[in-house]
């Protein structure tokens, strides 16, 4: 298995974690995905990681990761 962050939204590995997105969680419980797609291209805190087996895209985790500034200073 391999584990890797999701650049390219016009890969194949990208369609087939839309497909799992849409397909393992209720409507009434996400975001539309079309959202989820505009949130990954432009917002740099949002990244997809996918787990691959075989080219086939098995999991995925859809993250929000908060860059902080030194709150400190």
């Amino acid at each position: 298995m391999v584990i890797k962050e999701i650049y390219d939204f016009d890969s194949f590995e990208f369609e087939q974690s839309l497909d799992i997105y849409k397909s393992s969680f209720p409507s009434n419980g996400t975001r539309p995905v079309e959202r989820v797609v505009v949130m990954l291209k432009n917002d740099k805190n949002y990244h997809l990681y996918t787990s691959v087996i075989n080219n086939s895209v098995v999991g995925i985790s859809l993250m929000y990761i908060q860059t902080f500034k030194n709150w400190f200073t």
